[in-house]
């Protein structure tokens, strides 16, 4: 295994683990479960911790793409901007889903303020991860180009 596969491993980890969130927290919402809301608040948090673990393993999967030879800078360059907004996106989410967790245990009356708050940025969030995810496809699979 070299750098580009630790790289892909873990960037599919936070981008599953932010659309799972997803449908936790609006079902959590819907049922008013506890559980699943602590479930989708905990699958932020790793989205978080496995995005910027992303970011930071993505140097090192480009020097094994460039060692590849071809012309890759262009969507490179292109994966690289969209990640700086997957990780500020997946450090909002987790911030606001341990805020959330915490209101339920000290401001009560901020629950449901930051439960949608939470949702909306994580629809949000999925939007740009997946974003993100096509800019890197685009680096190795020709055929999404």
């Amino acid at each position: 295994m070299n750098d580009a596969h630790l790289h892909l491993m873990i960037n599919h980890v936070s981008l599953f683990t932010l659309v799972i969130g997803v449908f936790a927290l609006a079902f959590s919402m819907k049922r008013k479960s506890a559980e699943l809301r602590t479930l989708a608040s905990v699958l932020f948090v790793i989205t978080g911790i496995f995005g910027w673990i992303s970011y930071e393993t993505g140097e090192k999967a480009e020097q094994v793409v460039k060692a590849l030879g071809g012309d890759f800078e262009t969507f490179i360059h292109a994966h690289e901007q969209a990640a700086v907004w997957a990780l500020r996106s997946g450090f909002l989410v987790a911030t606001l889903a341990i805020a959330l967790e915490w209101a339920v245990r000290k401001k009560k009356t901020w629950v449901k303020a930051l439960q949608w708050t939470l949702l909306v940025f994580a629809i949000h969030g999925c939007t740009v991860y997946m974003a993100t995810a096509l800019q890197g496809g685009k680096i190795r699979h020709s055929e999404i180009r």
